[in-house]
């Protein structure tokens, strides 16, 4: 997408072009690549730990973070390339399609296993196609092992994005590719991750979306009070006029009517100003804070005002929690929502995609 589309969608739309690579070694040492996504992975930097033997996966990560913060990366993503129990290229039967070619590996894969006396029930398995590769690649690693990276990064307040399976090799080459397999991969039954997340990692700017929400509503609010100061200058003006005219006229009785009737017309314009001053609905201020009250996994549809006090809300979620959770931060801002909000209905929503996380459909009102 190019031109001024292609610039809005950066605008409103994150996409994360650094990740951390992250390798520890059997020996201590760990490898952090920064990875930044061109036109394809490529390694920006390079960064090693020293040996350090004897120490645990979260004194590593606690190593890890402290370099990333003198680095300035701390808010950078990180994607480890875990140790497998067993990987390899396997071969299957060419004339087989992919989907049949991957299950014929990890049938392998779970015959190579058995021979160590390893279940493959106890392993999150990684199989994908590996580029300039006729044999699909596949690998192993152990469900303990995940469980105790993820909980010893998250003691370090690192943010683990996903567990990467890689061949074992220490170029930089090989991570770059691992790294495009599982962008093309994530999500999918078959893929390099080992979290079996959903793709999280392009996300909509929603600070940055409720601002040129807010901005298109004030400009457009800037347009309707200009043009009532307008039709007000008119009507002063008009009111000018007429009592110009009235020094023109020459009968008493004239003068009196004419008056008479510019104050009438006048006090008429003024009050249907006035009226549609009061109408006017504080919607900058609504969307502002509406913008500083979003929750993740909640999802607004609708905002619609009855009268002026009172403002209906629609709105979908990915659970019963979220919308509770959304419905709290109304709570927590009685200065500008004194009533805080009522849930009017919470259902089970119907997808419209299969793959969407929106089962909650809710409507709840706030009285301003």
């Amino acid at each position: 997408m190019f031109g001024l589309a292609g610039r809005l969608k950066k605008l409103v739309y994150m996409t994360w072009q650094d990740i951390i690579g992250v390798k520890i070694r059997d020996d201590g040492s760990v490898c952090l690549l920064e990875l930044r996504e061109d036109d394809d992975w490529q390694v920006k930097a390079r960064m090693l730990l020293p040996p350090e033997n004897g120490h645990d996966l979260l004194w590593q990560a606690k190593r890890i973070a402290g370099r990333l913060e003198e680095e300035g990366l701390w808010d950078v993503p990180l994607v480890l390339f875990a140790k497998t129990e067993k990987d390899g290229f396997w071969n299957v039967p060419p004339e087989e399609n992919e989907i049949e070619r991957k299950e014929l590996a990890y049938w392998a894969l779970e015959g190579e296993l058995g021979n160590v006396g390893v279940d493959i029930e106890d392993c999150a398995v990684a199989v994908y196609a590996w580029p300039q590769e006729t044999r699909p690649w596949g690998g192993a690693v152990s469900q303990e092992y995940l469980i105790s990276v993820q909980e010893a990064f998250e003691q370090a307040g690192i943010r683990l994005l996903d567990i990467l399976a890689v061949p074992e090799d220490e170029t930089d080459y090989m991570y770059c590719v691992g790294m495009k397999c599982w962008q093309n991969n994530w999500g999918k039954k078959w893929g390099g991750g080992l979290l079996n997340q959903e793709q999280h990692v392009n996300r909509w700017k929603w600070p940055a979306m409720a601002a040129i929400v807010a901005g298109v509503v004030l400009f457009l609010s800037g347009i309707v009070i200009g043009w009532d100061f307008w039709m007000l200058y008119v009507a002063r003006q008009e009111n000018w006029s007429a009592k110009q005219e009235l020094t023109r006229l020459t009968s008493e009785q004239n003068k009196m009517k004419m008056f008479e009737h510019i104050r009438q017309e006048t006090a008429g314009k003024e009050k249907h100003l006035q009226e549609l001053s009061v109408k006017n609905i504080p919607w900058y201020s609504v969307l502002v804070h509406f913008g500083s009250r979003t929750v993740e996994g909640v999802w607004l549809e609708r905002l619609e005002f009855e009268g002026r006090d009172k403002l209906h809300v629609a709105g979908r979620a990915v659970s019963y929690e979220a919308v509770a959770d959304f419905v709290k931060t109304f709570e927590e801002d009685r200065d500008f929502f004194p009533q805080g909000a009522v849930l009017e209905s919470s259902e089970e929503a119907e997808k419209e995609n299969p793959q969407s996380e929106e089962r909650i459909s809710f409507q709840l009102s706030i009285n301003l």
